[in-house]
C-alpha cells in the first residue's frame, strides 16, 4: 500500500504541474495576454489549491477517497480545456480584450474543482502515508510531491510540448490518473474499478471517433475556416480563412492578415526612404510574415529577418510567399542583436507593443544601445507602438515620452511620425518628414505611403501633437526598471469599465486575511513569506535571464527545473536530519533567504549564463528546507499540521503570482523587488525569533 501511495503522490505532482502549464498556456492562447493574465491564472491556481489543502483535513483519508481524487485529477483538466474554448465566445465579446476582473472571476470558477481536489489530495496523502504519525512524514510527502513536480515540469518542457497538442497532453493525464484509480480499486477490491474502466473506454471512443481539438478550436473562431492549428513552444498558432482573407493568430491575437497593406508600408518606408544607398543592408526584427519583407525588397537590399518562433516561419512559408528573398534566422531578437557582426543601414523592429516584460526588452535603453553598435554610420533605427495619433491620453503620453527619452539618450536625432501607429525613427544622422517627395523621386510603388495618403497624415498639427505627447517628464525605460511596460499596462487597464487595481487589492487583502487565519503561528506565517519569496525570486531570475541572454524556451525550462530540484534537495536534507529541529534554524533560513534576495538584486545584471541555474537552485533549496523544519516546529496532528503548512506555502505563492509580475516589477523594477523580498523575509525571521 505504501509503494502504491508513493506512486499516487508522484502522479499527483506530475499531474499538478502538467495540468497547470497546460491551463496557463491555454488561457494565454485563448485570451492573448501578458504577465498580468499569467499572474491572474497562476494566482487563482495557488489560492484555490491552498484552500483545498486547508479543507483537506475534513476529508476522510481512505483508499476510496484516493480513487475519487485520482478520477478528478484525470477528468477535470480535459473538462477545463473544452469549457475554456467553448465558452470564450459565449461569455466574452469576440475580438474584444477580456476585462481582467471578469477573467479573474471566470478563471476562479473554472479552476476551482481541479485545484481544490489537488490541494485536498496532499493532506489525504499525508494522513495515509503517516503510519507512525511523525512530523517527518509530512516532509516526506512534500519531497515525493516535489519529485513529481520535477518529473512533470521536465516531461512537459522537454517532451510533451514538442510532440503533443494541448488536448493530447490532457488525454495523457486522464489515462495516467484513471489508471492509478483502477489499480487502487483492484488493490482495495472496490467496485469503483468499473467506473474507471468505463472512463477509459469512453476516452478510447472519443479519441478514435471525434477530433475534439479541431471542434473546440473552431468554437473560438466562429464563421472562419480553420486552415491550420498547432501549439508551438512559444504559444498557440491558428491560421483561418474568411472569404479571400487569410489571418494568422498567435495566442488569440491577430499576428497578420493578408491585405493589411497600410501597416506594412508604414513600417518599412518611413525608415527606408531616409537614406540614399546603392544597396541597403537591412535587419528586420519580427513581422516578416505580414509582408514587410516584400516591401523592403522594393529597394536594392540585403535583408536579414529574425523570428523567435520557428513554427511561425514554417507556417508562413506554407500559406504565404512573404518570407522569400530574406535570410531567415530563428532566434530571440535581443540575442541576435548582441551577437551580430554585420553593420546595418536600417534596423526595423516590428514586434507587439511593450505589453509584457518579455516584449519590453525590445524597447529599453540597453537594447537601443545594442542596436546602435551594429548600425552603420548614420544608420536608421525604427520602432513603433499602436496608439491613435489623433488623441493622446495620459498613459499614452507617458508611454511615448518614456520611449522618446530612452531613444534620445542613445541617438542624436529622434522624430515621431503620426501614421496608422506612432512611429519612432532614430539616428545620429539627419531625419526628415518629407517622405512623400522622396518616395516619388525614387519611384517606389506603394498603395498608401505616397503623396495622396501622407498629405492628410503627416501634417504640421499632427506632428506637433505627437511631439507634445512625448514631452512628459518621465523616467527612461530600462531593462530592470520597465517603465514603458508599466505605462502600457496602465493604458490597457484604463480601457475597462471595472477598476481592476481596486479589485486586485481586495483579492490580495483577502488572501492576506486567509493566510493570517490559517497561519496563526509565526512558523506557518514564515512559510507564507517563503512561498511569496520563492515565486518572486523565480520570476525575477527568469526575467533577468531573458533580458541578458534572450528568451529560449529550453533554457527557461532548465531554470524552472533547477528551482524544483533545489526545492526537493533542500527538503530532503532537512527531513533526513533530525537534529535540525529548533526554531533558530528557521530564523537562520529566513535570514539567509533575506540576504540572498538582496544579493540577487545586486549581482543580477552581472550573472553569467551558467550561473543562473545554480542561483535558482539555491533559492529553491532555501525554500524547500523550511517546509520539513516547519512541520517539526508546528506539529500538532498529521492532518491539521499538513493542512496548515501546505495551505500557507501555497497562499504565499498566490501573493507572489498576483503581485510580482503584474504590479511590483512594472512599478518598482526588478532590483527593488529583490530588496522588498529581502525585507519581508528578514521581518519574518524576527517574528519567528520573537514569538516562535
Amino acid at each position: 500500500m505504501k509503494r502504491l501511495l508513493i506512486l499516487s503522490i508522484l502522479v499527483l505532482g506530475i499531474s499538478s504541474v502538467v495540468s497547470q502549464l497546460v491551463v496557463v498556456r491555454e488561457f494565454l492562447a485563448v485570451f492573448g495576454g501578458n504577465e498580468l493574465i499569467f499572474g491572474i491564472i497562476l494566482g487563482n491556481w495557488t489560492l484555490l489549491t491552498g484552500i483545498g489543502s486547508y479543507l483537506g483535513k475534513k476529508v476522510n483519508p481512505s483508499q476510496r477517497a484516493l480513487i475519487f481524487l485520482h478520477i478528478g485529477l484525470g477528468v477535470l483538466p480535459l473538462t477545463q480545456l473544452v469549457l475554456l474554448r467553448v465558452t470564450k465566445t459565449i461569455l466574452f465579446i469576440s475580438g474584444e480584450v477580456a476585462d481582467p476582473t471578469e477573467l479573474f472571476v471566470w478563471s476562479c470558477a473554472l479552476l476551482a474543482p481541479l485545484c481544490l481536489i489537488a490541494g485536498s489530495f496532499l493532506v489525504v496523502a499525508c494522513s495515509l502515508y503517516a503510519q507512525k504519525r511523525k512530523p517527518s512524514d509530512i516532509g516526506s510527502v512534500y519531497i515525493i510531491d516535489s519529485l513529481g513536480d520535477i518529473a512533470g515540469g521536465a516531461l512537459f518542457s522537454f517532451l510533451l510540448v514538442y510532440f503533443l497538442s494541448q488536448i493530447q497532453i490532457v488525454y495523457v493525464l486522464l489515462v495516467a490518473n484513471v489508471s492509478m484509480a483502477l489499480i487502487t480499486s483492484f488493490s482495495s477490491r472496490s467496485k469503483l474499478a468499473l467506473v474507471c474502466a468505463v472512463i477509459l473506454v469512453g476516452l478510447g471512443v472519443i479519441t478514435t471517433g471525434v477530433d475534439l481539438n479541431h471542434m473546440t478550436v473552431q468554437a473560438l473562431y466562429p464563421g472562419q475556416s480553420i486552415l491550420h492549428q498547432e501549439s508551438s513552444l512559444y504559444g498557440n498558432i491558428v491560421v483561418t480563412q474568411l472569404e479571400s482573407q487569410t489571418t494568422m493568430y498567435e495566442n488569440g491575437t491577430p499576428f497578420f492578415s493578408t491585405g493589411d497593406v497600410m501597416a506594412r508600408e508604414e513600417t518599412v518606408h518611413y525608415a527606408m526612404i531616409q537614406r540614399d544607398k546603392n544597396v541597403y543592408t537591412v535587419l528586420l526584427l519580427g513581422g516578416g510574415a505580414s509582408g514587410t519583407i516584400q516591401e523592403v525588397l522594393k529597394y536594392p537590399a540585403a535583408l536579414d529577418y529574425v523570428e523567435l518562433d520557428p513554427s511561425i516561419i514554417t507556417i508562413s512559408q506554407m500559406y504565404t510567399g512573404n518570407l522569400s528573398g530574406a535570410n531567415v534566422f530563428e532566434m530571440d531578437a535581443r540575442k541576435y542583436v548582441k551577437e551580430a557582426s554585420t553593420a546595418y543601414d536600417v534596423i526595423i523592429v516590428d514586434v507587439p507593443d511593450p505589453d509584457s516584460a518579455q516584449i519590453n526588452r525590445l524597447y529599453t535603453v540597453e537594447f537601443f544601445r545594442e542596436t546602435k553598435k551594429i548600425l552603420a554610420e548614420n544608420g536608421i533605427f525604427s520602432t513603433s507602438v499602436s496608439a491613435s495619433p489623433n488623441y493622446m491620453g495620459e498613459h499614452t503620453r507617458k508611454l511615448n515620452s518614456s520611449l522618446y527619452r530612452s531613444l534620445k539618450s542613445v541617438f542624436e536625432n529622434v522624430i515621431i511620425i503620426p501614421g496608422n501607429n506612432i512611429y519612432f525613427l532614430a539616428s545620429d544622422g539627419n531625419l526628415t518628414y518629407d517622405i512623400a517627395q522622396k518616395i516619388e523621386e525614387k519611384g517606389i510603388l506603394t498603395q498608401y505611403v505616397n503623396k495622396y495618403y501622407l498629405s492628410g497624415v503627416i501634417t504640421e498639427d499632427r506632428i506637433e501633437m505627437v511631439l507634445a505627447s512625448a514631452a512628459e517628464n518621465v523616467a527612461e525605460n530600462t531593462d530592470f526598471s520597465p517603465h514603458a511596460y508599466y505605462y502600457y499596462l496602465s493604458f490597457w487597464m484604463s480601457q475597462f469599465r471595472s477598476h481592476f487595481l481596486v479589485f486586485l487589492a481586495m483579492v490580495v487583502i483577502l488572501v492576506i486575511i486567509l493566510s493570517v487565519r490559517i497561519a496563526t503561528h509565526p512558523v506557518p506565517l514564515a512559510l507564507v513569506t517563503a512561498g511569496f519569496a520563492g515565486t518572486a525570486l523565480e520570476v525575477v531570475l527568469v526575467l533577468g535571464f531573458q533580458i541578458l541572454y534572450g528568451y529560449v524556451y529550453s533554457h527557461i525550462g532548465i531554470l524552472i527545473t533547477s528551482f524544483l530540484i533545489g526545492l526537493a534537495g533542500g527538503a530532503f536534507y532537512v527531513n533526513r536530519t533530525p537534529s535540525i529541529s529548533q526554531k533558530h534554524y528557521l530564523v537562520i533560513l529566513e535570514g539567509l533567504l533575506a540576504g540572498f534576495a538582496v544579493l540577487i538584486g545586486i549581482i543580477l545584471p552581472h550573472l553569467t549564463r551558467t550561473s543562473f541555474p545554480v542561483i535558482v537552485g539555491i533559492v529553491g533549496a532555501l525554500i524547500g528546507s523550511e517546509f520539513p523544519l516547519a512541520s517539526r516546529l508546528y506539529y500538532k496532528d498529521i492532518r491539521v499540521t499538513a493542512a496548515a503548512l501546505f495551505s500557507a506555502d501555497l497562499l504565499g505563492g498566490c501573493l507572489g503570482a498576483l503581485m510580482v509580475s503584474t504590479l511590483l516589477i512594472p512599478v518598482l523594477g526588478v532590483i527593488k523587488v529583490c530588496l522588498l523580498v529581502g525585507t519581508l523575509s528578514f521581518m519574518s525571521a524576527l517574528l519567528v525569533l520573537w514569538k516562535g
